[in-house]
């Protein structure tokens, strides 16, 4: 796609599996790729307004080399992921009063060619969150919010938007 478009576009994507060999792959950009199938969506958010939101966020502690074999990334508990995933919110311009945070799901990244991966701790957050940075919660809606976007994580579902 961004050889198509001539530049490199950031952008936020989910993959949902489908039947057999075949998944769908939903990507969110600023700006139009004008692919087939495209829709085309606009949101107007200003700061105090509320939005109702569902992303998978990867959220993880890094380990030592004391506590197993390299540097691993280890789910936190039930109580710091909660918080963990407060302060993710509030970096991406959402102040949330009212969230719920379930998991984690270990998923499997792969590496390349390597035949080497690593297990990423992701869990499920749900919620409503008021806009206290316009700027900020625009950027996170299009391209996602915490780390480990590069594979998927963070991508903010709108429920009645």
């Amino acid at each position: 796609m961004q050889e198509r478009k001539g530049e490199k576009l950031p952008y936020s994507f989910k993959i949902f599996p489908g039947t057999g060999n075949d998944s769908r792959l939903l990507v969110r950009t600023a700006t139009a790729l004008e692919l087939p199938g495209e829709k085309k969506r606009e949101l107007i958010l200003s700061e105090g307004h509320e939005i109702k939101f569902i992303t998978s966020m990867a959220i993880f502690h890094k380990g030592t080399k004391l506590e197993g074999h390299g540097r691993r990334q280890f789910a936190p508990s039930d109580e710091a992921s909660y918080q963990m995933a407060l302060t993710k919110l509030a970096k991406a311009g959402l102040d949330s009063r009212q969230i719920v945070v379930s998991g984690p799901e270990f998923v499997h990244i792969d590496k390349g060619n390597a035949r080497r991966g690593f297990m990423l701790p992701v869990f499920t957050v749900q919620g409503a969150a008021t806009i206290s940075n316009q700027q900020e919660a625009e950027m996170a809606i299009v391209y996602g919010v915490g780390p480990k976007r590069v594979f998927g994580c963070g991508f903010m579902h709108l429920a009645g938007q």
